[in-house]
């Protein structure tokens, strides 16, 4: 049965809680620009939060990392606690790099039961770690790391899960299995990641690269699975409508042109989930309706990637 167009409820969102990021990542679309006018710099207001909540008692899972650095929201243990207490699960699945965080913040995790939290590290050395996460220090954030361990055995609990997110470089790819053990030393699970941005720092033994992964780059991942890589995020139109800080739907994390809709927050959300721009992109993707100018999906290369292998959005992607 193909998908609907149409939402019947929503149970999980993503909501930026902090779009500032402290480290100066070239890949990263905050550090390259462009996303500024529709993203802005700020931070979620925790009230707002709790009343979005509240007015919404249908939903479960909240993720709540996007572009910036959620750790650096300074009253982040009570977006935490505010969810916790509603029977709210929360996770911080799409990236922090825990270069600064409170102790209040690192033991907030633990005690509210964050589901998961994806930490960007990208190499097993401080050199290798600062060629692309420039102005970070992987011995503050390995210190973290042990920091969420300590309170993890504290409160006996295996919550967070905690991963160890590894973009392959040229610069770090000889690098991967002393990551690997690294890994293991702090209780994570590791996880390699193709380069998004191939341009920079280019990997050099493809054949490691190749076996690690599958694909040597994205060229090499988008001609032999004739899908665009992130692909995964078009689905969240459905499964995980994304909220910007400020309250705007954006509708996919990957979206950097226009909102769908002002105030998500503070209004009807699945309304503003089902207004006729998300439903028309929602049809797009589907490859039920053709590309149109003011739908956001129309700028972006995984649609066009879909477009031109004829490879649209199916019903497994969205139930998985």
């Amino acid at each position: 049965m193909r998908p609907s167009a149409i939402l019947e409820r929503v149970v999980s969102v993503g909501v930026e809680v902090c779009s500032v990021c402290q480290l100066a990542c070239p890949g990263c679309p905050t550090q390259q620009g462009g996303k500024e006018a529709l993203v802005g710099a700020g931070m979620l207001d925790p009230d707002r939060f709790r009343a979005f909540l509240d007015r919404n008692p249908g939903l479960e899972r909240v993720e709540l990392a996007a572009y910036g650095e959620v750790f650096l929201h300074k009253r982040l243990p009570e977006i935490l606690a505010c969810a916790a207490e509603r029977g709210v699960a929360t996770s911080i699945g799409c990236g922090a790099n825990l270069n600064h965080a409170p102790e209040e913040s690192l033991e907030a995790v633990v005690r509210y039961g964050v589901t998961r939290i994806r930490c960007a590290i990208d190499g097993a050395t401080n050199a290798s770690y600062r060629t692309y996460r420039v102005n970070g220090d992987l011995r503050r954030v390995i210190a973290n790391i042990k920091i969420i361990n300590r309170y993890k055995r504290l409160y006996k609990t295996a919550a967070p899960e905690l991963i160890y997110q590894f973009v392959v470089f040229g610069h770090n790819e000889h690098e991967t299995k002393a990551a690997a053990v690294l890994a293991r030393m702090l209780d994570m699970k590791i996880f390699f990641r193709l380069n998004a941005s191939p341009e920079l720092h280019p990997v050099r033994d493809r054949w490691h690269v190749r076996g690690l992964l599958g694909y040597a780059d994205r060229e090499e991942y988008t001609e032999r699975r004739k899908e665009g890589l992130c692909r995964e995020l078009c689905a969240h139109m459905w499964t995980r409508p994304q909220i910007n800080w400020d309250g705007r739907l954006m509708g996919c994390q990957r979206n950097e042109w226009s909102a769908y809709a002002d105030d998500a927050l503070g209004g009807d959300l699945l309304a503003s989930c089902n207004n006729e721009r998300m439903t028309y992109a929602r049809r797009m993707l589907l490859g039920e309706a053709p590309p149109r100018d003011d739908v956001p999906c129309t700028r972006c290369e995984v649609y066009a990637d879909m477009v031109r292998f004829d490879n649209f959005i199916q019903a497994a992607e969205i139930e998985k």
